[in-house]
């Protein structure tokens, strides 16, 4: 659905576009697009080395759930920005609810959701994952368009 090389941009028109022909679609595709920021925002803002990140002991190997990249980024991204993932996504409790949203269609709890609640839980997760992509370029980092690779660890 997405390529590293898309915009932010691109990403937003995209999922923006899902809305009317499916919202609970376009949810779960927010979800994703939030989750993969998030992601990339670790790697490219951490501390050890992107390849110590992703293997067995690292911090986002088998990471899932909102919690665990809660405790992936403090372990990884505190140190370096010392700011806590909570306080660099402005709604981190209406994230928290838009993947309870995106869980129950992914799992099967819940087949829809209805067009309004959708696009506001739609809106937070894109609006949070142009946070993140903020916060790491404040911080000198890009998240798209390339590879994040760092050999070395960070002090």
């Amino acid at each position: 659905m997405f390529l590293v090389k898309d915009t932010i941009e691109q990403r937003d028109e995209l999922i923006k576009s899902l809305e009317d022909l499916d919202t609970a679609v376009a949810v779960v595709i927010a979800a994703a697009h939030f989750e993969w920021t998030l992601r990339r925002c670790i790697l490219a803002l951490g501390t050890n080395p992107t390849k110590e990140i992703k293997d067995e002991e690292g911090a986002l190997y088998k990471c899932c759930g909102l919690d665990g990249y809660k405790d992936a980024w403090k372990e990884e991204v505190k140190n370096q920005t010392g700011e806590n993932l909570a306080e660099v996504v402005s709604s981190w409790e209406e994230v928290r609810k838009a993947f309870e949203l995106r869980n129950r269609l992914v799992h099967g709890s819940g087949g829809s959701t209805g067009k309004e609640y959708g696009r506001d839980r739609i809106d937070v997760l894109l609006k949070s994952a142009r946070e993140l992509t903020d916060y790491a370029e404040k911080h000198g980092k890009k998240i798209y368009g390339n590879n994040i690779v760092r050999k070395e660890k960070r002090e």
